[in-house]
């Protein structure tokens, strides 16, 4: 080794479970040694590369541009951004003077909805998040909500990454629109004192046995404020949830402005079984505010009048183990539209019942409104007066059905892609007979669309240009991959640039292996869709193959696909993956030299369980912000979010469950690797303020890793671990920050297999 070639960094210990319960003391421990891995990562990921992918990057986005539109009763509401800004700023207009300016544009010849307008006549500046996050390291807005009336603005912010908001209140129409009404924040109450000790690890972990003690309590303290938030239609009171210590959403609250503190909040609900966990939201209708409480299996939802700030909570059907339902308001029949997997239908039937008796089958007097079939999955429904919007899915391709109320007759509504993503976004009127959603595939780039449904139309009202990108340069393709198990195949979503050189065909058939970028995740139910990602960008530009494996245990082919990678069957989710890249290696599109995987969260535990399992397959492996220390994580019930995922990969205090995690967790299974034949160079992200995946995961993962690669005789290998000292689990918040840790990331790629 060189002068100029540092060594790779050595941890002080290796974080275990116990530190979690010391965490001031465990982070000032380890974050000389994480700023020296950060320097080490710096040496080895070309800073060039990484300028030139950040240039790149930034050239695709459009500096200044604006929304389009969201319509109140007397405002149009929307945001815009600056060549400058790194966060948005929102601002509202008075309608008839908004469609005045709108229509002098238009007959200016002025494609206004191309170009961002500096300032609009009588429009009013809401919220500057630029301002609100001046001075600081990290931003992150939870919530904007304006209040019935349109007199007043809640937002929430938090200035660190750990998911915990401030609920600021702020009085509109008024001498002074800045004045603020109410600023409200829990404190995470400190875990841990500052002592004057040495850090050595044993005396960490015996600081962890006496603060357990200190911190057991039966009625945990409320910790922190959930990005969740709703406005009473009194205009006075509003609706907010808390967390607990392990910050699992448990607890709603009222809280009327005619107060002068808070400690008078009235407690509406209270979560106590902590496999579950909370959120709110309020029906179009504007009559319903429901509660829902939900497991990974099981719902039960309460409901408000929300006129009536006074009225206590009201449970809908009560809770059923295993039992899933999901409501909104038939506002002119006053009934609960209701999609829900009751009589094992697992990809959701929908029904109807009264308001005054809730049901989930028709022998209590639930009327259906579709035809159950398991082909479909339900995965959102929208109710306005003449029709019902569905989100659902077939055949893995995301579908909008439009339900008639008149006649329950369906029609689907027609795209311009086969592989596409979209979603419901700002309806905010029930009478109306326009849907609106927001859509993109990879190839098409962010567009607003309003369906109008008596002429099944679809409107173009904006498209989000992104500078240099045409869209009929790139092939997009569907491939299925048997898995080994014969259960099923598995969809493979391919994009990549045409190219004239011979390695890809006019039908895009590819002709010689491609450096690949193979990607997956897996859990949750969450499906890892076919959307507009501007920032691969660079790699397709420079002929990588970009491709998505919709393994098991995600959502994209219903409820059935994510049961069969979840819990006892999660090992379907990583030999699916792996399956996979030998199915683009089998079929030449590309070769273990040119193959780099990624995943982040659980996608991260995807990687690295494969990563264990067929080390031949990479070149490269980059875990971002990665679920590696599952059995552990798991057996700890204090650590946040620990319980709510019992659901997800089992409780391992039970025997079958524990055996079955640790078979695949991957910082339990390092060892199969000592003599591996090979094994990829891997780039290891993680938040040091992350409430989802603790730093302290990677970190141990990593730490783990060099001790193992010190053994290895037959290769030497790089191990990258970054860690970003100022964000949570999602990364850098302003724009351009989040820009430059793609930059990063992608020039290690460029380095690995280009």
């Amino acid at each position: 080794m060189t002068s100029t070639t540092p060594s790779p960094p050595v941890a002080p210990f290796i974080p275990t479970i116990s530190h979690h319960a010391t965490p001031k003391k465990t982070k000032s421990s380890l974050t000389p040694y994480l700023l020296a891995e950060n320097d080490y990562a710096s040496h080895h990921i070309s800073q060039k590369s990484q300028d030139e992918l950040f240039s790149e990057l930034k050239g695709y986005v459009k500096l200044s541009e604006w929304s389009y539109w969201s319509e109140e009763k007397i405002y149009a509401y929307y945001w815009k951004i600056g060549q400058q800004d790194s966060y948005k700023r929102y601002y509202r207009c008075p309608k008839d003077a908004f469609y005045k300016f709108l229509s002098d544009m238009k007959n200016t010849g002025v494609d206004i909805m191309d170009q961002a307008p500096n300032e609009i006549p009588g429009e009013e500046l809401l919220l500057d998040g630029n301002q609100e996050a001046k001075g600081r390291k990290y931003f992150d807005l939870g919530w904007i909500a304006l209040s019935p009336d349109e007199n007043l603005l809640s937002y929430g912010v938090d200035f660190t990454g750990d998911e915990l908001y401030e609920i600021v209140v702020r009085q509109l129409n008024s001498e002074n629109d800045a004045k603020v009404l109410d600023r409200y924040r829990i404190e995470n109450p400190d875990e841990d004192e500052d002592d004057e000790d040495d850090d050595e690890d044993e005396e960490v972990e015996d600081e962890m046995e006496d603060e357990e003690d200190e911190n057991d309590q039966d009625d945990p303290e409320n910790c922190g404020i959930a990005p969740e938030f709703e406005w009473s239609e009194d205009n006075r009171t509003y609706y907010y949830v808390t967390v607990d210590e392990t910050l699992r959403a448990y607890r709603v609250y009222k809280h009327c402005l005619d107060s002068k503190s808070h400690d008078d909040d009235q407690l509406l609900f209270e979560e106590k079984d902590d496999t579950f966990s909370v959120s709110i939201s309020k029906c179009l209708s504007n009559e319903m505010i429901v509660i829902e409480s939900s497991s990974s299996n099981t719902t039960e939802y309460f409901w408000m009048d929300a006129r009536n700030p006074e009225q206590a909570p009201r449970v809908i059907i009560p809770r059923v183990e295993g039992v899933e339902y999901h409501i909104d308001h038939l506002k002119e029949s006053s009934e609960f539209l209701i999609w829900t997997n009751e009589g094992g239908r697992k990809n959701f039937s929908l029904i109807k019942c009264p308001v005054s008796a809730p049901a989930l089958t028709s022998s209590n007097g639930a009327q259906e409104i579709l035809p159950y079939t398991k082909d479909i999955f339900i995965e959102d429904a929208l109710s306005f007066r003449n029709f019902i919007a569905l989100s659902v899915r077939r055949g893995g391709v995301m579908r909008c059905l439009i339900v008639n109320k008149a006649d329950n007759s369906t029609h689907e509504v027609q795209f311009p892609d086969s592989a596409r993503d979209f979603y419901f976004k700002d309806n905010n009127q029930y009478e109306c007979d326009l849907l609106r959603l927001k859509y993109s595939s990879p190839v098409t780039t962010p567009t607003i669309f309003e369906y109008d449904v008596p002429n099944r139309t679809l409107l173009t009202r904006k498209v989000y240009q992104v500078p240099g990108f045409v869209g009929t340069n790139f092939h997009v393709q569907t491939k299925y991959v048997r898995s080994r198990d014969g259960q099923t195949d598995i969809p493979l979503t391919l994009i990549f640039k045409k190219r004239t050189d011979g390695a890809i065909t006019e039908n895009g058939q590819v002709t010689q292996p491609l450096p690949t970028l193979l990607t997956a995740y897996g859990a949750y139910c969450v499906s890892n869709d076919c959307n507009f990602r501007s920032n691969i960008l660079p790699l397709l530009n420079r002929g990588v193959l970009f491709v998505i494996a919709h393994v098991r245990g995600g959502g994209e082919c219903g409820r059935e696909w994510y049961d069969d990678g979840k819990l006892l069957n999660k090992k379907n989710t990583f030999l699916d993956f792996v399956d996979t890249a030998e199915f683009l290696i089998q079929k030449g599109y590309t070769n273990r030299d040119l193959c780099c995987a990624y995943g982040a969260s659980a996608g991260g535990l995807t990687m690295g369980t494969s990563l264990n399992l067929a080390p031949h397959l990479f070149k490269a492996m980059i875990l971002d912000v990665p679920f590696v220390n599952v059995l552990e994580t798991m057996t700890n019930p204090s650590i946040p979010l620990t319980t709510l995922e019992y659901k997800e990969w089992g409780n391992p205090h039970e025997k079958q469950f524990e055996e079955y995690i640790k078979s695949y967790s991957p910082i339990d299974n390092l060892h199969v690797l000592e003599n591996a034949e090979y094994v990829p160079n891997l780039l290891v992200l993680s938040g040091l303020n992350d409430p989802r995946v603790s730093y302290l995961e990677p970190t141990a993962y990593c730490t783990r890793l060099r001790q193992l690669f010190s053994k290895r005789k037959n290769q030497s290998n790089l191990l990258v671990l970054k860690t970003n000292m100022e964000a949570g689990h999602s990364g850098a918040s302003g724009r351009f920050d989040a820009l430059k840790e793609w930059a990063f990331m992608w020039a290690f790629v460029i380095q690995q297999i280009l």
